[in-house]
């Protein structure tokens, strides 16, 4: 609490004042966090101009711009998940709703998909955003390990999102231009 009192230049017992320990500040930098993340894909998942195979597309690739941004605020949740969610039940609650919420975001858009008729109907939808999510995960924890994907641009050229996405389109592997 000292080290992050000098950072933003108060006192530690003002810093106190405002939260009653670390825990405490954590999870209001992961709730933080969260509602910008959440918000945005909420932003994409609404956007009339695109269908939902672009939409996806969207929010891996805001996903990944934002990891590039801001690297440590992005693996929090991994770190989380790794260092406190079976020690502290607030931060599991947190986690699980912050997944939760990402998952369902994805779910919405493709559900969305599947009614206009760009997915299979036969897909199941929250397993799909699901493995999505993961993928997400593990795909930016590899980056993350390997020193590769050092630019969105990168990312987007070397990941394998788009062709995932292309095997639950109706005309595989057809854009919206094609279809």
């Amino acid at each position: 609490m000292t080290d992050i009192a000098n950072s933003i230049g108060i006192s530690k017992p003002a810093l106190y004042w405002h939260f009653k320990n670390k825990d405490e500040l954590f999870l209001e930098v992961v709730n933080y966090v969260r509602a910008e993340y959440l918000e945005k894909l909420v932003e994409i998942s609404k956007q009339e101009s695109m269908n939902a195979y672009e939409k996806l597309l969207q929010i891996i690739g805001f996903s990944y711009q934002k990891t590039f941004d801001d690297l440590n605020i992005c693996v929090l949740p991994m770190k989380m998940l790794v260092e406190f969610s079976n020690k502290n039940d607030d931060f599991g609650a947190i986690l699980r709703d912050f997944y939760a919420d990402g998952i369902e975001s994805i779910k919405r858009v493709l559900d969305e998909g599947v009614l206009a008729k760009i997915f299979k109907s036969n897909i199941d939808t929250w397993s799909f955003a699901m493995c999505l999510a993961g993928s997400m995960d593990g795909v930016l924890h590899q980056c993350i390990l390997h020193k590769r994907c050092n630019t969105l641009e990168e990312c987007n050229e070397q990941l394998f999102f788009k062709s995932i996405i292309e095997s639950i389109l109706m005309n595989e592997g057809r854009g919206k231009d094609e279809q």
